[in-house]
């Protein structure tokens, strides 16, 4: 799910599957080579991502309908975002988000995992406000 922009065209790594040295941008044109459904799809899907990062919302749109040579899986997801269309133009065009609060639920979760042993509540209370 890494943006095609940001895929390393230099780093070379060694990858075991393949038992030769290759950058992220060839084993990803690699893994395309294999089926045209397969590039189809993941271009849809890079265009998307692009045109949200852009906030372009007829782009969304256009790629959205345009669903040529695309896997059943991947016309499935454009299915279930032109059901939510509305709710994704409106991400789209703001810059809000609710990553902080779910971050904040993820930490007070795993104090509660970890602090399983509070007898007393304004214990466990007073442990999250520390670590805010």
């Amino acid at each position: 799910m890494k943006s095609a922009e940001n895929l390393d065209e230099k780093q070379l790594f060694y990858d075991r599957h393949l038992r030769k040295q290759l950058t992220q941008l060839e084993r990803v044109e690699d893994g395309l080579a294999v089926s045209p459904e397969l590039k189809a799809s993941y271009e849809s899907m890079q265009n998307i991502m692009k045109s949200l990062k852009d906030h372009d919302k007829d782009g969304i749109v256009d790629y959205l309908y345009n669903t040529q040579n695309l896997s059943r899986q991947m016309k499935e997801i454009f299915r279930t975002f032109k059901k939510n269309l509305e709710v994704i133009l409106n991400a789209s065009e703001t810059g809000y988000s609710n990553g902080p609060v779910e971050g904040m639920n993820r930490m007070i979760k795993q104090i509660q995992r970890t602090a399983f042993g509070f007898r007393n509540y304004h214990h466990m209370i007073s442990r999250i406000k520390l670590r805010k």
